[in-house]
């Protein structure tokens, strides 16, 4: 994959740009991503996922709860 065409593509869906550590976590999941050699369908679901559950590459661990919700996990 040519990194500088997937992160021209997606700056678009960013407004207010990308912070050199949303860069750098996008970057760790290509990674991996590649290393694993997933298919693309698969690792546009898996992008999609992180970018809901980390609000857009943001934070990198809960920071609501413990909810009752969240205590069911455990």
């Amino acid at each position: 994959m040519n990194r500088k065409t997937f992160f021209d593509s997606i700056r678009a869906r960013y407004p207010r740009g990308l912070s050199v550590e949303q860069v750098m976590r996008i970057a760790a999941i290509l990674d991996g991503l590649e290393a694993r050699k997933v298919p693309l369908k698969h690792a546009a679901y898996i992008l999609g996922t992180a970018h809901h559950e980390t609000g857009a590459f943001v934070y990198m661990r809960e920071i609501w709860g413990p909810t009752p919700v969240q205590l069911r996990y455990e």
